[in-house]
C-alpha cells in the first residue's frame, strides 16, 4: 500500500520553514539590539514592545481568531460575499479601537513610565512605538484572513518573518547613516510594521482579489462581536501569561533585570514558532472538520500533529539545555548570568510543545469559554507566583512562575480535550509511527 504526502503535512513544513526564517532573522536583531543597547537600555526597549502587543490584543477584539473561523467557514463555502463584509466590518471596528489605544498611550506615557516602571525612558519609547498600533492590529487581521482562505504561507510570512525582515533591513540602513541607539531602533521597529502594513493590502489584492469587487454587504456586526470578544479575553489571557513575567519584573526590579530576562525568554520562546505553524496551517482544519462532525479525521490530525510536535520539542529541548551558555554568550558576556532563567523556561516550553495544539483545537471546535476560563486560572497563578517569587530569588522566580503557570494551563485543556471531544492526543502514537499517518494520499 502506498503512503503519498499530503497536503497538511507540506503545508507545515513550509510554515515551518517560514516560522524558522523568521527566527533566524529574529536572532540577528537581538543580537544587534542586545549588544548596541546593553541590558538597561534593552530592558526599556523591551518593555515597551511588550506594552505594544498587550495594547494590540486589546485594539484587535479578537478578531483575528474569529476572522479565521468564519473566512475558512465561509471559504470552504464559496460564500464570498461573506467575506467581504467580514473584512469591512473588522477593519472599521480595529480602526475605532486603534485610534483610542494610541491616544491612551500617548496621554498615559509618563504616567505609566514613572509611577508604574520607574523608568523616564520609557515615555518617549511608548510616544514612539503607539504609531505601530493600526499597522500592527491590520497586519495580524490580513494575516488570519489569507489563512482563512487557503493563502497559509502567504499569511505566515506577512505575520511573522516579514516584520522581522524588513526591521532588519532598516537598522542595517541606519547603521551607516546615523547613530543607533534606544530612539532610532524603537523608530526602525515602528517604520517596520507600517511598510509591512501596506504591503499587506497589496497582498490581500493579488491573493483574491474577487474579494474586493461588487457591492459590501453587511455581515452583522453583533454576530461578529459576539464570536470575538470571548477570544479576546483568550487572547488576553494568553499575553498575560507571556508577558506577566516582563511587567512584574520591571515593577519589582529593574531595566537591567528586564534585559536579561527577556534575551532568556526570547530565545527559548522562538521554540514556540514551531507550535504558531502547526496552529495556523491546522486552526482551519479543525474549524471545518469540527463544523462538519468529521470527528475520526479531527481526531486523527490532533494525534498525528502532537506526536510531531513532542519529538521536535524533546530535541530542540537537549540542544537548549546542553549549550545553554554558548548560546547566551552571543548576546554578549553579560547575558550569560540569564541561563538559570534560560534553563526554567526551556524546560515549561518543552511540556507546551508536547502538548500539541491543543489551545487551537479548543477555540476552532467552539470550546472558548472553556479555554477563557482556562486562562484565568493560569494568569492568577501566574501572577501569585509572581509576587511571591520575584522579591524573594528574583527574576529566577518569574521564570518559575510562568513555567508552573503554562503547564498547568495545557494539563488542564489536554485533560478536557479527552473529557469533552472523547480525544486522547497521545493515543495511536505506535500506529501512527508505523506510517499509518494521513494514509492513502487522504487530506485532511
Amino acid at each position: 500500500m502506498k503512503f503519498k504526502i499530503n497536503s497538511t503535512i507540506a503545508n507545515i513544513s513550509l510554515s515551518m520553514l517560514i516560522k524558522l526564517l523568521a527566527a533566524l532573522f529574529g536572532i540577528v536583531v537581538s543580537v544587534i539590539l542586545a549588544r548596541v543597547l546593553g541590558a538597561v537600555d534593552l530592558g526599556v526597549y523591551q518593555l515597551s514592545i511588550s506594552i505594544l502587543t498587550t495594547f494590540t490584543v486589546i485594539g484587535k477584539l479578537g478578531l483575528d481568531n474569529a476572522l479565521l473561523k468564519f473566512i475558512s467557514f465561509h471559504h470552504h463555502n464559496l460564500n464570498w460575499d461573506k467575506i467581504r463584509g467580514l473584512r469591512r466590518n473588522s477593519f472599521l471596528i480595529t480602526l475605532v479601537t486603534s485610534s483610542i489605544i494610541v491616544l491612551v498611550l500617548n496621554v498615559m506615557s509618563e504616567f505609566i513610565a514613572i509611577n508604574i516602571f520607574n523608568e523616564p525612558q520609557l515615555s518617549l519609547a511608548l510616544k514612539i512605538i503607539s504609531i505601530a498600533v493600526f499597522p500592527l492590529v491590520t497586519i495580524h487581521l490580513q494575516a488570519e484572513m489569507l489563512k482563512g482562505i487557503g493563502k497559509i504561507k502567504t499569511g505566515m510570512f506577512l505575520q511573522s518573518a516579514f516584520i522581522t525582515i524588513v526591521n532588519l533591513a532598516i537598522i542595517v540602513f541606519l547603521y551607516f547613516w546615523t547613530e543607533l541607539n534606544l530612539s532610532t531602533l524603537l523608530a526602525s521597529y515602528t517604520a517596520s510594521n507600517v511598510i509591512v502594513f501596506v504591503v499587506s493590502l497589496v497582498l490581500w489584492k493579488i491573493s483574491c482579489p474577487i474579494v474586493d469587487k461588487g457591492s459590501y454587504p453587511n455581515f452583522s456586526l453583533k454576530e461578529l462581536l459576539d464570536a470575538s470578544i470571548p477570544l479576546m479575553w483568550v487572547s488576553s489571557f494568553n499575553l498575560i501569561l507571556s508577558y506577566m513575567d516582563i511587567y512584574m519584573i520591571g515593577v519589582f526590579l529593574s531595566s537591567e533585570a528586564v534585559g536579561l530576562y527577556s534575551i532568556a525568554s526570547k530565545i527559548v520562546l522562538m521554540s514556540s514558532m514551531i507550535l504558531v505553524a502547526f496552529n495556523g496551517v491546522l486552526s482551519p482544519k479543525f474549524s471545518v472538520l469540527s463544523s462538519n462532525n468529521e470527528n475520526k479525521k479531527l481526531e486523527f490530525l490532533v494525534q498525528s500533529s502532537t506526536l510531531v510536535l513532542t519529538v521536535i520539542s524533546l530535541f530542540i529541548y537537549i540542544v537548549l539545555i546542553i549549550f545553554n551558555k554558548p548560546i547566551l554568550g552571543l548576546f554578549g558576556s553579560e547575558f550569560i548570568k540569564s541561563s538559570g532563567i534560560f534553563i526554567v523556561l526551556a524546560t515549561g516550553q518543552f511540556f507546551v510543545l508536547a502538548t500539541g495544539p491543543v489551545g487551537s483545537l479548543l477555540m476552532m471546535s467552539g470550546h472558548v469559554e472553556f479555554h477563557k476560563r482556562n486562562m484565568i486560572i493560569s494568569a492568577i497563578i501566574n501572577l501569585l507566583f509572581n509576587l511571591v517569587l520575584i522579591p524573594i530569588i528574583g527574576a529566577i522566580g518569574a521564570a518559575i512562575a510562568t513555567v508552573i503557570s503554562i503547564v498547568t494551563k495545557n494539563i488542564l485543556a489536554v485533560v478536557y480535550v479527552k473529557k469533552t471531544l472523547n480525544i486522547n492526543i497521545y493515543s495511536n502514537w505506535g500506529k501512527i509511527t508505523k506510517g499509518a499517518l494521513f494514509k492513502n494520499g487522504e487530506n485532511l
